[in-house]
């Protein structure tokens, strides 16, 4: 899952929606893939999932806080996925 999208800003003064369209492009849109894969996955015992979750997943900075809450939302996923996931031979 390589999606996503930056808006600049800081939180406090950022647009209405900035949030919700950047969890909507960098959290939902690998969420819902991955759970319409990971059915197939599990029949087969087998697959492997790669979630692009950038530098901002790790590192927050300033002029790009909703950015960043996005990342770090896909970068949770991702781990959840792998502890979920794992007995099933799935990565």
């Amino acid at each position: 899952n390589n999606t996503g999208f930056f808006v600049p800003g800081e939180i406090a003064s950022e647009p209405d929606g900035t949030l919700e369209s950047m969890i909507n492009a960098n959290l939902y849109s690998a969420y819902y893939t991955t759970r319409g894969l990971v059915q197939i996955m599990k029949e087969r015992r087998s697959g492997h999932i790669f979630n692009i979750c950038s530098i901002a997943s790790i590192k927050a900075y300033s002029n790009g806080g909703s950015y960043a809450i996005s990342k770090f939302a896909l970068l949770g996923l991702s781990k959840c996925l792998r502890e979920e996931l794992k007995q099933d031979n799935i990565r």
